[in-house]
């Protein structure tokens, strides 16, 4: 019996407890259940329509392209060229190697770069921006000038990306997510002077790379 006592006063004491606490203050609660769907961004790239740029045999003038990067989402991307021609070959800043059959250099082109368009974008001020290694969190700076340099290269430009700040005097650059760019490309060549035989076919290739997150 004295433990039954016990047991029963002791819940007796317990349901007091809680009454009592109850009259004085009040919880509630309220569950959020969040639910999302992770959808991974692709990005599709194209230049020129996929199709090769043809000269001929007049080097006096320049052919136009497009630089063309659609993604699912809005993406944050960095653009960067291989010279899959370059090999042991030397070249000056700007320049991407023209060889010949035999991989001879024979000459180089040169690729300036446009204003970019964001068709899907008409409220930041959009210019393009590089960094040295092409890192989200790298210092990005405005391009100094307008021509890309070759990944396996010395020079500048080797890594550009969409850039965005308050204004284009603005020194604070960031990368702008986007998810339609268009890049208009000026490509022009330069034979190397006596090394071009008649009727001699000469070649380049420049492959894009773009990183997106």
């Amino acid at each position: 019996m004295f433990l039954k006592k016990k047991v029963a006063l002791l819940a007796s004491v317990l349901v007091l407890n809680s009454w009592a606490g109850s009259s004085l203050a009040g919880i509630e609660q309220a569950h959020l259940t969040v639910r999302a769907t992770l959808i991974p961004t692709s990005c599709k790239v194209e230049v020129n329509g996929g199709a090769p740029l043809d000269f001929g045999s007049d080097f006096s003038t320049s052919k136009t392209a497009d630089l063309k990067i659609q993604c699912s989402n809005k993406a944050l991307a960095t653009i960067s060229v291989n010279d899959d021609k370059k090999g042991g070959h030397t070249l000056e800043n700007n320049q991407f190697v023209l060889v010949d059959s035999q991989d001879n250099k024979k000459g180089y082109f040169s690729i300036k770069l446009g204003n970019p368009d964001l068709p899907n974008d008409e409220i930041h001020a959009k210019f393009l921006v590089t960094s040295t290694d092409g890192k989200q969190n790298s210092q990005w700076e405005r391009l100094s000038s307008p021509y890309l340099n070759p990944i396996n290269s010395d020079g500048s430009n080797r890594y550009i990306s969409l850039g965005t700040a308050a204004s284009t005097f603005d020194s604070n650059n960031a990368q702008l997510a986007f998810d339609d760019l268009t890049v208009p490309l000026e490509i022009k060549v330069t034979a190397d002077e006596g090394k071009v035989s008649e009727d001699e076919n000469i070649s380049g290739k420049a492959t894009f790379t773009v990183m997106y997150t």
